[in-house]
């Protein structure tokens, strides 16, 4: 299991390399890098609602801790975690509508298709969303 301080510093850790990965020109993945920041913010916050000072790190675990809150994170998009949880970010609607786009398919997609303003937008408005979570 991984202690949710851990994966709050995965986000803070993710969030930088989204950054350089920006500085250096390489958008495509920065904008993956940075959805996975959003993700697991998301996902510690679950964790936070549930009690639970612990996220699952393998598969096993993974699967016992779904049975337990009837949820399969593995499988949601950032809208359907952001449900699952009880964060309120309405007053961030235009900045989750740049980041909600994402999804881990997003790995398969074209070489080019991140232009530098979406990343850029993309990067500030899941700092503004992981700090509300």
């Amino acid at each position: 299991m991984i202690p949710r301080t851990d994966l709050k510093a995965i986000v803070g850790a993710r969030l930088v390399d989204s950054r350089v990965l920006f500085d250096g020109q390489r958008y495509d993945a920065a904008q993956y890098l940075v959805g996975y920041a959003v993700e697991l913010a998301l996902k510690a916050r679950f964790c936070a609602d549930k009690g639970e000072t612990e996220f699952p790190g393998t598969l096993g675990e993974f699967r016992a801790w779904e049975e337990k809150h009837g949820i399969r994170l593995d499988r949601h998009t950032l809208l359907e975690l952001r449900e699952a949880t009880s964060a309120d970010l309405t007053k961030y609607l235009y900045k989750w509508s740049l980041v909600e786009k994402w999804h881990p398919t997003m790995r398969y997609s074209p070489i080019g298709y991140a232009t530098p303003g979406d990343t850029r937008s993309m990067i500030a408005a899941a700092k503004v969303i992981v700090g509300a979570l």
